[in-house]
């Protein structure tokens, strides 16, 4: 048994920071490894042993992109001592750099030679693989796999005497069927060939007989895409371990006392050289756009388990790039009978492929540099996107502003509204804020260059999320710097903050009066006390194998349906009985381990479920549904009560990041810079596909008429959104369903023409779309901070450049109010005479 670590990420990494010095390093596995199955066919000092000797092998692309396109070939250093006494290991780690890395450590089963040829990673064309497990029978049914292999294929392997060498050809054998080794393929071959490996073994082992356990964890890469197995056969047995783990970001914990702020300087000065003398906690950080970063590896290189995701048994993992360099996990089901690779696995990734080739760019140019305002140090080191901190939502009278958002947090109220935009270096501040803007009673204010009324200041990082509690008049606020913050509507003050783990808080809800968080694994419930701030009264563990919770939605129901890492909704009964009196006595303690880990009512089926990451949750109107969306580029329908699949609805390109419900239409927004409509009543078809802006569509609210209410629901967070003149919930109710809406099972209102929908995106901008016809009304793009100024770069405030090919419109009060008609012909009217009048 060996362990085996692969590292992929969107920029090179220093060798040592992922082969050496973090804490339970593959080089302190290769002597202390902790995970090992036990193999009673082996002799005693070999059947449960922690040490990895019998040699090591490490591997990696060139850095350069340019050199890569002209030889795609990985390079490979292996040597037969032990990992933790190589001195060359430790020179080369310190000053080698690559975005795709691999590392194993060896313990060679009895009759299997030590030697270098035999030491993984294996390198052939371009694809680098490497083996944990064994095959069993292997000598039984060596002889006739290397008969099945093609010229190429056995030319490709240095030594059959190992089993991972064999696995490696039968792997290229079934490439190359399909492709020459040299050409990069799309990540759907890949699995499809690793499918046909594993299904080539098993079909030899049963006919002969073979009834030995196979454990075949294998792990290749073209140092693009990345495919990883977990299998056993039988199926009974347990398999080898597997894990994990994303983030924006792999680097040394900032913990007080640390030895150096650059570990690869001291590393080369310390006369042994050892990597012992360096070891130290690592982490992986978390934005809001994605995931840049992902480990796998046998077992976790670091000494947090909160970070890694176990993957299931007989499962492929295909970790492939998007646009923009985010990295995204998919899970494939194994089926070693056959060679036919699930369907629903291959559209996902048909469809991300497709998306890798929509470009991202900017709504403007970067600013001058002297542009920033006295005393404003530049943009700081380290961050992906410039984030700031007005970026206009669900409001009236909200002007965009610089520099660029690149993720939204929208919501509004009967009085204000709010934006939440990145921070961490916005402008070099280092710090999320918020923007308030006042409604206009009277109609829609867009003229002259009207400021927030003021900026919320305290997060330490890009805000998530925002809440607000209108009985008491609070906005609360999520951030990546962990905390949850929450501020008075009536003087605009941070009246408290809390610090609700060791993740980062990723969506946040209010129920009856009640605040619900998500951060890690536990899902918080918070009550508003006066005195004592926000009161944890309930908290809900899930399992470890789950990986961290993505987005959660509570239902008038009683219950909170989590999106999780693992790509499963989970649905958790709740009973808000119990904390009605609860006070800051009754507390619960937010740093511990306590909490019980709760098994969930029910969840979605592994069958037919998403098989990448549930990115946001939304219900529909009357919350008979459940809508998730995923990072395998699907939305799926639940039905509410028991999360059986309702519909899958296809087309995006690429990641879905965001949902938003309005009356009987359902709004999605993703990574191929796409929004689409769908229709509930017309058997969830897509009506029309929004374009127009340049980057990830991460935001998405709905503005409605004042005092005319609209019922919606937006990324989870279900409820009504009210116009700015009315505070008070209205008293309407939907029509009745017509008798094929009650035969399709739906029971809705219809969508509201009298409302706007906003989306923000990455590129900076935000525009505006009229739900009647969904044409899009406006453009929105950053603003200077600093009124006086307008670099000619800049668009002007009304009035912004739209691309070749979609409408803009000057829209002040008069003209919006007129367009928010709750006719629909005055609005198609309205509409139609802007657009005559543009033209001429």
């Amino acid at each position: 048994m060996c362990r085996l670590m692969a590292f992929v990420g969107l920029e090179p990494m220093l060798l040592a920071d992922v082969v050496l010095w973090p804490d339970r390093s593959i080089i302190k596995q290769s002597y202390d490894a902790r995970e090992r199955l036990g193999d009673p066919a082996l002799p005693m000092h070999l059947r449960h042993g922690n040490l990895n000797g019998d040699g090591f092998g490490i591997g990696w692309f060139p850095n350069e992109a340019e050199r890569r396109v002209q030889d795609p070939s990985p390079c490979v250093f292996t040597s037969i001592t032990p990992a933790w006494n190589n001195q060359n290991l430790s020179r080369l780690s310190s000053k080698i750099m690559s975005p795709t890395i691999f590392a194993h450590v060896r313990a060679a089963y009895p009759g299997m030679p030590v030697s270098e040829n035999n030491c993984h990673p294996f390198a052939a064309g371009r694809y680098l693989w490497m083996h944990n497990g064994v095959i069993g029978g292997f000598c039984e049914i060596k002889r006739e796999l290397l008969s099945l292999l093609s010229d190429e294929a056995y030319n490709s392997v240095q030594s059959f005497h190992s089993d991972s060498a064999v696995s490696f050809a039968v792997f290229l054998h079934h490439l190359g069927c399909l492709s020459d080794l040299r050409t990069q393929q799309p990540p759907d071959v890949l699995l499809q060939a690793m499918e046909a490996c594993i299904a080539t073994i098993v079909h030899v082992q049963q006919k002969h007989g073979v009834t030995a356990t196979s454990l075949l964890n294998f792990v290749v890469s073209d140092g693009n895409a990345l495919v990883a197995t977990r299998f056993v056969a039988p199926s009974t047995e347990n398999a080898a371990s597997l894990y994990y783990a994303e983030g924006s970001q792999f680097r040394r914990s900032e913990v007080p006392g640390s030895k150096t702020d650059h570990p690869s300087c001291a590393a080369s000065s310390h006369p042994s050289g050892s990597s012992v003398f360096e070891e130290s906690s690592y982490e992986l950080t978390h934005c809001e756009r994605g995931a840049r970063v992902v480990v796998v590896a046998s077992e976790p290189i670091t000494g947090s388990s909160t970070d890694w995701v176990a993957c299931p048994p007989n499962t492929a993992l295909v970790v492939t790039t998007e646009k923009g360099g985010f990295k995204n996990v998919l899970r494939s089901p194994l089926n070693p009978l056959g060679l036919q690779q699930p369907r629903e696995v291959a559209v996902c990734l048909e469809a991300i492929s497709r998306g890798i080739t929509v470009k991202s760019r900017q709504w403007v140019g970067p600013p001058p540099s002297h542009f920033y305002p006295a005393g404003v140090p530049p943009l700081m080191s380290g961050m992906d996107t410039w984030d700031n901190v007005a970026l206009p939502g669900a409001c009236e009278g909200l002007q965009p502003h610089f520099p660029y958002p690149s993720h939204s947090a929208l919501t509004s109220s009967s009085r204000f509204s709010y934006s939440g935009g990145g921070g961490g270096g916005g402008l070099g501040l280092g710090n999320g804020r918020l923007s308030v803007a006042p409604h206009a009673h009277s109609g829609w204010d867009w003229e002259g260059q009207q400021q927030p009324l003021k900026r919320l200041v305290g997060h330490h990082g890009s805000v998530l999320c925002i809440a607000v509690d209108e009985s008491q008049q609070l906005l609360h606020s999520s951030s990546v710097d962990c905390t949850i913050k929450t501020w008075s509507l009536v003087d605009n003050k941070c009246v408290g903050s809390v610090h609700a783990g060791m993740k980062p808080v990723t969506h946040i809800q209010m129920l009856r009066g009640w605040l619900l968080s998500s951060h890690g694994r536990r899902m918080r419930v918070w009550n508003w006390d006066s005195k004592d701030g926000l009161v944890c009264v309930h908290a809900l563990r899930i399992g470890d194998s789950c990986g961290n919770i993505r987005c959660l939605l509570a239902t008038s129901k009683g219950i909170v349906y989590l999106g999780c890492q693992d790509a499963m909704v989970r649905a958790f009964k709740l009973d808000m009985s119990a904390w009605k009196h609860k006070s800051a006595a009754d507390g619960l303690e937010l740093h511990t381990d306590a909490t019980p880990v709760r098994e969930p009512d029910f969840t979605t089926p592994a069958s037919n479920g998403h098989v990448g990451v549930v990115n946001a949750l939304v219900s529909s109107s009357d919350e008979r549904f459940v809508i998730s969306a995923g990072g395998d580029a699907m939305v799926r329908v639940w039905n509410s009560n028991d999360l059986t699949l309702v519909r899958t609805l296809r087309g995006h390109r690429g990641s879905v990041l965001c949902l938003l419900s309005i009356g009987s239409i359902l709004v999605s927004s993703g990574r191929d810079n796409t929004i689409r409509v769908w229709d509930c009543e017309l058997d969830w078809l897509c009506r029309s596909t929004l374009t127009g802006h340049k980057d990830d569509v991460h935001g998405l609210s709905v503005i409605a008429r004042a005092g005319r209410p609209t019922c919606s629901s937006s990324n989870g967070a279900a409820g009504d959104v009210w116009g700015s003149g009315d505070s008070k919930k209205s008293s309407g109710t939907p029509p009745p369903p017509s008798h094929q809406q009650q035969q399709r099972g739906y029971n809705s209102s219809r969508c509201p023409y009298s409302c706007l929908m906003a989306s923000a995106s990455a590129d900076g901008s935000v525009r505006l779309w009229s739900v009647a016809n969904w044409v899009c009304l406006s453009v929105l793009a950053p603003l200077p901070l600093t009124p006086a100024y307008n670099p000619p770069w800049m668009a002007t405030t009304n009035a912004c450049a739209s691309p070749p090919g979609s409408t803009n419109f000057t829209l002040n009060s008069q003209e919006l109010s007129n367009l928010l008609s709750p006719s629909p012909h005055g609005v198609a009217s309205q509409l139609q005479q802007q657009q005559q009048q543009q033209q001429q």
